[in-house]
């Protein structure tokens, strides 16, 4: 009577191995652009009802905050507030967990600059910049 082995052969375990390592080398990078993708999609989400939010604390008050902390609480000098402009009552931050910029720019193309850095945060300079006058 032959006995027959029940397991693996350390062949069938390197070849298993191995498939699962090349369908992991093809499938992560994939992952990877596309959980960036979602980070920038979740920016720009945030950047417009951010927009939206000044342009109503600017109908109400006939003037774009100074800060975008304005949109949470009442400035002192400012009478005609009717908010907090944001659901929340803290500041949203974008998809990589940063504070967005923001800065009132009279006379200039735009009433101000509102944008996050992208990922590589503040000290990665301006090439990943999300702006919210981006199309």
């Amino acid at each position: 009577m032959i006995k027959s082995r029940s397991g693996f052969s350390i062949v069938e375990l390197l070849i298993y191995i191995a498939i699962v390592g090349l369908l992991a080398s093809v499938a992560i990078p994939g992952f990877i652009r596309i959980y960036e993708r979602s980070k920038i999609s979740a920016t720009k989400t945030t950047l417009a009802n951010l927009k939206q939010a000044i342009t109503t604390y600017y109908l109400d008050t006939n003037k774009y905050p100074n800060m975008l902390e304005d949109l949470i609480e009442r400035p002192q000098n400012i009478k005609s507030w009717s908010g907090p402009y944001l659901e929340r009552e803290e500041l949203p931050e974008d998809g990589w967990g940063n504070p967005f910029y923001y800065s009132p720019t009279p006379g200039q193309k735009h009433p101000y600059e509102l944008y996050s850095y992208g990922a590589t945060g503040p000290e990665g300079g301006n090439e990943d910049q999300i702006s919210v006058w981006e199309k």
